[in-house]
């Protein structure tokens, strides 16, 4: 019987059984990795563009990260693990911030009762080196790490030998003048009013209508201060221009996220999710205590503007409301990417 058709027969059925054997292999893996990560449902698996894995949060989805690899210098939405890290609040007054403290120092001091983490720490930025550059980078390299610093300071590049986080939130540029101004007149339940007195307007409305008024020197500071910690310690961020705006957007690319003071949960799930070894378990702080902390940081008087007042404004503060788009467009982006509903 001739043997000359059996080497191609054999070479093809032993090509089927290498087929067979690594499709075995691959359902096995599959099979594996889905135990692992989809039926503990215990997180979400996020990529780093380093090719990174992490699992966190809510949900077993995985989700890609925002950060463009094509954009070196962007870093919203980039998955940060590690604890080496020093996180930079320079938030900006009247958007929430002292109610994202208390979620973070809550879960600190649970998180050392526990013994899971004891050496994260929480500073406030001293206000003299808000816009003091020499001092606020002397500040910054003189912590240890990991830690969470916060105060209305610029945004600058400092020298460090540790990873520096940048995040913050924004608000609504009339609703923020309008909440600062008479936080400043009349305080909180935890802070005394800072203007005021008896020739003090009482009310934002009487203040516009009288331009040479000290008042309006305040209102002048309410309008830039969000361009303003954006842009830097230069001097022309001072003054709000194209240049300051645009300044503040290329700056506003070296946050990790920027989130949105009316939609302050989403911007605590980011977070955490975001830098899971440092940040993981605020949520549920933020969640209990949101109300409360609301209550004891609410403006103790904070009349409804005209609507000429606030129409006003409105056309005074253009280029925030560009801002304050640019930065709400993205975080909406965020979200979406993150499955933050």
């Amino acid at each position: 019987m001739p043997h000359t058709n059996m080497g191609p027969r054999i070479l093809k059925q032993a090509g089927r059984g290498i087929w067979l054997m690594s499709l075995v292999c691959l359902v096995g893996v599959f099979s594996y990795f889905s135990k692992k990560y989809s039926l503990q449902n215990t997180g979400r698996l996020v990529f780093s563009t380093a090719g990174q894995l992490s699992l966190i949060g809510d949900g077993a989805r995985p989700v890609q990260s925002f950060h463009d690899p094509n954009d070196p210098n962007d870093q919203m939405g980039k998955l940060v693990l590690g604890q080496d890290l020093l996180i930079f609040y320079n938030a900006i007054p009247k958007t929430g911030s002292r109610s994202l403290d208390n979620a973070i120092i809550r879960n600190i001091a649970v998180k050392e009762h526990i013994k899971r983490q004891s050496n994260l720490t929480f500073q406030l930025i001293p206000p003299e080196a808000f816009a003091d550059f020499e001092v606020l980078n002397k500040f910054v390299k003189s912590r240890s790490i990991p830690t969470f610093i916060r105060g209305h300071a610029m945004c600058d590049v400092f020298e460090s030998v540790f990873r520096i986080v940048y995040i913050n939130a924004v608000r609504d540029p009339v609703e923020r003048v309008i909440s600062n101004y008479y936080f400043d007149v009349f305080g909180d339940n935890s802070s005394t009013a800072t203007h005021g007195g008896e020739n003090w307007p009482e009310t934002l409305d009487e203040c516009i209508q009288i331009p040479t008024h000290p008042c309006n020197a305040a209102i002048d500071y309410y309008r830039a201060v969000t361009l303003r910690q954006f842009c830097g310690m230069e001097d022309a961020c001072r003054t709000v221009s194209r240049w300051t705006l645009e300044r503040a957007k290329v700056n506003a690319q070296r946050y990790t996220v920027v989130g949105l003071t009316s939609d302050m949960e989403a911007t605590v799930k980011a977070l955490q999710m975001l830098v899971p070894d440092l940040l993981d378990g605020i949520l549920p702080h933020y969640q209990q205590y949101r109300d409360e902390f609301r209550d004891t940081t609410k403006t103790i008087q904070k009349p409804k503007p005209q609507s000429q007042t606030v129409q006003i404004l409105r056309q005074q503060m253009m280029l925030q409301y560009e801002f304050y788009e640019f930065l709400s467009a993205r975080f909406r982006r965020l979200k979406q990417l993150l499955d933050i509903s």
